[in-house]
């Protein structure tokens, strides 16, 4: 069943910013599936995968 979650909540914040992680993950060339999420955010820091993310989708959205 879906629900609603409201844009700029604390749940909208952690999944967002868990989709920026992985972004910048398969951006690096690091394999999901050695990494667990939590361990990523702790490994590195927000201004690198958060400026990165926006690059990245900024050129993927005018590049695809």
């Amino acid at each position: 069943m879906s629900r609603w979650i409201e844009i700029g909540s604390t749940e909208y914040t952690q999944y967002a910013n868990k989709d920026k992680i992985q972004a910048y993950l398969t951006w690096i060339g690091q394999d999901l599936s050695t990494i667990k999420v939590e361990e990523a955010f702790v490994q590195y820091p927000e201004s690198k995968w958060n400026t990165l993310y926006k690059h990245w989708a900024i050129n993927k959205v005018i590049l695809d």
